[in-house]
């Protein structure tokens, strides 16, 4: 078995704003996610690709344009996609 291979941690939230967690000096104090990100890495720029979570899951899970993907309004990727799992 091949053990020089990177584990990767992708942690989703859905509708949190960054300027409300600790971690990113918001008021709510989010001392878990501060645990994770300093031992990881934390995104200051990143935006969405759509403005809602299907839209924006689906482009980044396919690393397509949601246009691209078929992910347009609440609907899965199409099966014909790769997605980052696979």
């Amino acid at each position: 078995m091949d053990n020089n291979n990177t584990n990767i941690l992708l942690l989703v939230f859905d509708t949190v704003r960054a300027d409300a967690l600790s971690v990113y000096d918001g008021p709510v104090e989010t001392h878990p996610m501060e645990e994770i990100a300093s031992s990881g890495t934390t995104f200051e720029q990143a935006f969405a690709a759509g403005p809602g979570t299907p839209m924006s899951h689906g482009a980044m899970f396919t690393g397509q344009y949601p246009s691209e993907a078929g992910v347009l309004g609440p609907r899965t990727v199409p099966k014909s996609i790769p997605i980052m799992a696979e």
